[in-house]
């Protein structure tokens, strides 16, 4: 079929894809048909490492260079609190590029993608603890361990926890990446 444009119909194209797409549906739900592939909760997954991780920690290392330029002169009488900034930003970094590596890994289906998602969420722990601990090991004389460091520890905690859950006990993940 052709339209006046020489075209093949798109009606027809249409009506193939949504026929196969039902299939496969009815294939799915009937429990003949396991879920395979990037999609579900494993493509929001891929999202949340190689979006949103990465747009936070722009944001986090933004507002701590404008707090650093704010600060410029309190900051130069606490060179300990300076050297913690540093630190923040050097480590910020360190778990942007393995937050995008991690879930670009998985996206393209490659071997040992989810070792490398494990690998992160490792580094985002040792992360967490670090920046909860750090203050107390350079002699800062502030309230750090306050209790939004405590919240977002918690909330990093419970958020890797249930999504190496999901990880480890997903079919999706067994399907797709064949272990």
């Amino acid at each position: 079929m052709a339209h006046k444009h020489g075209t093949v119909d798109s009606d027809y194209m249409i009506i193939l894809y949504l026929k196969k797409k039902y299939f496969y549906l009815i294939l799915y739900m009937e429990g003949k048909l396991e879920p395979k592939g990037v999609g579900g909760w494993l493509l929001i997954l891929c999202f949340k490492l190689m979006i949103l991780n990465p747009l936070y920690i722009l944001n986090d290392i933004g507002n701590i260079i404008e707090n650093m330029q704010e600060n410029k002169l309190y900051l130069e009488k606490q060179p300990a609190l300076y050297s913690l900034l540093r630190a923040d930003i050097i480590f910020s970094i360190i778990v942007f590029y393995f937050s995008i590596n991690a879930g670009w890994a998985l996206a393209r289906i490659n071997k040992g993608a989810v070792k490398k998602v494990k690998f992160f969420f490792l580094i985002v722990i040792i992360y967490r603890i670090i920046y909860y601990f750090l203050p107390m090991t350079l002699d800062l004389n502030i309230e750090y361990r306050n209790e939004l460091a405590v919240k977002l520890m918690l909330y990093s905690f419970g958020s890797i926890l249930i999504w190496y859950m999901y990880l480890i006990n997903s079919k999706r993940v067994k399907n797709t990446y064949l272990f």
